[in-house]
């Protein structure tokens, strides 16, 4: 009787021992999976601070082409960056002032900015994929691999930035002068002059 006791008190402690490790093991995974989350976090974080999908996203609305007749906007230049913008229904343009048939051509050209649709955009840099994010009901970025490719993005932003910039300013001088037509329509109407205004 002793040595069966001996036997399964054995057997038990030794099993007992095999199931701690088991938990030990449990225990370094979960940490390197913490760790890995927080460092996912980390980097997420650096994407959005250094706002990432909206410099990609401007430079493929002003530079990029659109693929067929699909809601894809595709960018690629020398230095082998290639970003790629897709985007569903419910933008709207802002710029230029749309025409009748640039709205039923649906035309590039615009700059698209959502009203709350989704979004998703991918930067490859010598064919790996470098960034991504979704935008819909929140913020998805799956990929981000910091590199060189960063500094070429910015420059293509900064370019962007100037045509976008030059474009509103030439929709203001528009819209100032489209005012002045109409105040000076209205005052012929209604047998006024400036003089009046005063």
């Amino acid at each position: 009787m002793d040595r069966r006791n001996l036997i399964f008190g054995g057997l038990a402690s030794l099993l007992a021992g095999c199931s701690s490790n088991k938990g030990n093991e449990t225990k370094k995974d979960r940490s390197k999976e913490s760790i890995l989350e927080e460092k996912i976090k980390e980097r997420q974080k650096q994407a959005t601070d250094k706002n990432l999908y909206t410099m990609a996203t401007t430079v493929a609305q002003i530079f990029g082409e659109r693929k067929s007749e699909s809601r894809q906007l595709y960018f690629s230049n020398d230095d082998s960056l290639i970003i790629e913008y897709n985007f569903v229904i419910g933008f709207r343009e802002i710029y230029p002032e749309p025409r009748k048939e640039d709205i039923e051509e649906d035309i590039k050209g615009f700059i698209y900015y959502s009203l709350g649709t989704a979004g998703g955009v991918r930067v490859f840099k010598n064919g790996k994929l470098v960034f991504s994010e979704y935008r819909g009901g929140r913020r998805d970025i799956s990929t981000y691999a910091p590199g060189t490719w960063e500094e070429e993005l910015k420059r293509h932003y900064l370019k962007a930035q100037e045509v976008v910039e030059r474009r509103m300013l030439e929709k203001k001088k528009e819209q100032e002068e489209r005012d002045k037509r109409e105040q000076k329509e209205l005052l012929e109407r209604f047998g006024l002059t400036e003089e009046d205004l005063k």
